[in-house]
């Protein structure tokens, strides 16, 4: 059973087990807890891995306590993985490129951040077939998780990028990102508004899309970013959401006869290069994942 803690008066400290924990909000979907606890119990992991319910205010408060309660390790999902780097020591290379982190390491009494987000994702892409390298890609969402998949396909030698967002502060930065990392890697970057024409032709121009936003989820569940009468057969098309496991977008793609790849895949695959940052441990794929359907099953 999943336990869901609320609040950051509600945060637990360490008893006779150290604690892992995963923060955002919401956070009662998550099935980071199955994964980890599931690993951690067939590995002979001394841990407790816990769901924390935290808003963007509350976050100094809670990394003072991480800092002293007997933490092993965080993941950081929706909306936090921007708001956390303020309350970090220091940052991986390639969370410090992206500007977002997805892992935090407690290492000699310093918090460091890391993203496994992309590593993760792209190599379920690759498992469908997919190759960023020499593609066009149109990835969607300029959150934390687009953010570091923008910036890894682009260090990876894709052809091309669209990166589509709605109007706003993370369209804007996703302007400044995409000049920065054309001028470091040479792949030109173009940003458009989501729902735009110039969104809707690099649908159509892209091999890969991938949907990194909260459309498909919640309230959100019935509705998608990209109209299905584009979707094409030779399309691979990824969506972050994992909850539901099948979105409505991966609905259209497969009834297309796309190649899809869902948020849980991606989940579990982030998962495994975080336990190797926290423990130097190698996840049981096949254990988290039969852990992973008797918890839907039981959803």
């Amino acid at each position: 059973m999943k336990i869901v803690h609320h609040g950051v008066e509600n945060i637990p400290v360490m008893g006779k087990r150290p604690l892992y924990a995963v923060i955002g909000t919401p956070i009662a979907q998550s099935m980071s807890p199955v994964i980890h606890n599931s690993s951690f119990a067939h590995l002979g992991i001394d841990g407790d891995y816990i769901a924390l319910d935290l808003q963007t205010d509350e976050l100094k408060d809670a990394f003072a306590k991480f800092r002293t309660g007997g933490y092993g390790g965080i993941n950081v999902t929706m909306p936090h993985k921007n708001a956390v780097i303020e309350y970090l020591d220091e940052l991986s290379d390639g969370a410090r490129l992206m500007g977002a982190v997805n892992t935090i390491e407690f290492r000699d009494g310093k918090l460091i951040g890391h993203n496994t987000d992309a590593i993760g994702l792209l190599g379920e892409i690759a498992k469908v077939g997919g190759q960023i390298k020499g593609c066009t890609t149109l990835i969607i969402g300029a959150g934390g998780t687009g953010a570091a998949l923008i910036t890894q396909a682009a260090l990876d030698g894709a052809q091309r990028l669209i990166h589509a967002n709605r109007p706003g502060p993370n369209l804007e930065a996703a302007r400044d990102r995409a000049g920065e990392l054309t001028e470091l890697t040479g792949v030109p970057i173009d940003v458009v508004e989501l729902g735009s024409s110039e969104f809707l032709t690099a649908v159509r121009e892209a091999a890969i899309i991938i949907d990194c936003t909260m459309v498909g989820m919640g309230k959100l569940a019935e509705l998608t970013n990209v109209p299905p009468e584009l979707i094409r057969a030779d399309h691979i098309i990824v969506d972050t959401v994992y909850y539901p496991r099948v979105t409505r977008l991966l609905a259209d793609a497969r009834l297309a006869g796309a190649r899809t790849v869902d948020g849980l895949a991606m989940l579990v695959a982030q998962a495994a290069y975080g336990e190797k940052i926290w423990l130097n441990v190698d996840m049981p794929f096949d254990v988290v994942e039969t852990a992973l359907e008797k918890a839907q099953t039981k959803d």
